[in-house]
């Protein structure tokens, strides 16, 4: 399990889980930063904020999340 805390910043990497769409306005890609976490039935539940408008999203698990360093090593392995 990630232990991701306030301050980190995050990148979406699935908007779904368990087949169930987490919200139209958490996109894939995208860059969220962690305004507060706390754990529930051993699962960690992060609260989020948009990263460039700074606005509230929402609470999600923290599975829909990667950092923000594997996603550039995601991203130059595209690119090699």
């Amino acid at each position: 399990m990630n232990i991701y805390k306030k301050g980190d910043i995050l990148v979406c990497s699935t908007n779904e889980l368990q087949g169930k769409k987490l919200s139209d306005n958490l996109l894939i890609g995208h860059k969220y930063k962690v305004t507060d976490a706390f754990e529930l039935n051993g699962n960690r539940i992060i609260e989020v904020t948009q990263l460039e408008t700074n606005a509230k999203i929402g609470w999600f698990s923290e599975r829909a999340f990667i950092p923000l360093d594997v996603f550039r090593e995601f991203q130059l392995r595209e690119i090699l």
